[in-house]
């Protein structure tokens, strides 16, 4: 007589009765379910390095293969066309609830959109921009206006215009009104307009 082990056992039972099988995971899951969401987020957060380094190298693979990329792509144009009135839902309901941190993620993506479209080197994450909001003590790089974290605007020093890189040390923090009036003058070029005036 076959002797079987418990795991094959359960592979037989659930390869004759699928829908019993799958009714029986669905209640497992449903009942452990918070239990293990929480454990699965305590195990990403303290294996975060681990993750990122993962994700980046799955990213790079999938970005190397050009039809895994375009079926993935298309795979999440369906998606969003299915669920459109969702998606658009739930980007505004997290807009307004994180509307200073996307105030920020904006500003910091339209200034890579604009390096990017004159090929101008370097890159500031948002972490880079706010290490340099912070150095200058919150405060305007060319006036003493205390400025908070998302009303900042990130200027470049040297102009992009102009041959400057979108490196941190180009980038300084800025009220609207300085930003404005400096324009395509350099930092130098800017401070000796305001010491004549």
């Amino acid at each position: 007589m076959q002797r079987f082990t418990a795991v094959e056992i359960v592979q037989r039972y659930q390869r004759r009765h699928p829908e019993r099988a799958k009714a029986s995971k669905r209640r497992t899951y449903l009942k452990y379910r918070e239990k293990w969401l929480a454990q699965g987020k305590a195990y990403r957060l303290a294996h975060y390095d681990q993750y990122r380094k993962y994700d980046k190298r799955a990213n790079e693979r999938r970005k190397a293969d050009p039809v895994r990329l375009a079926a993935r792509r298309a795979q999440q144009r369906d998606y969003y066309q299915r669920n459109r009135e969702r998606r658009i839902a739930d980007v505004k309901a997290y807009e307004k609830t994180n509307f200073a941190k996307v105030r920020v993620w904006k500003r910091v993506r339209s200034a890579r959109r604009r390096t990017r479209l004159v090929a101008a080197p370097g890159t500031c994450s948002r972490e880079q921009w706010l290490g340099r909001f912070q150095f200058y003590g919150g405060h305007c790089a060319y006036c003493p206006r205390e400025l908070r974290f998302d009303e900042a605007q990130m200027e470049h020093r040297i102009p992009i215009s102009r041959g400057g890189s979108n490196w941190p040390a180009n980038i300084v923090p800025a009220c609207a009104d300085c930003n404005l009036r400096k324009g395509t003058k350099t930092s130098a070029e800017f401070g000796a307009r305001i010491l004549a005036a």
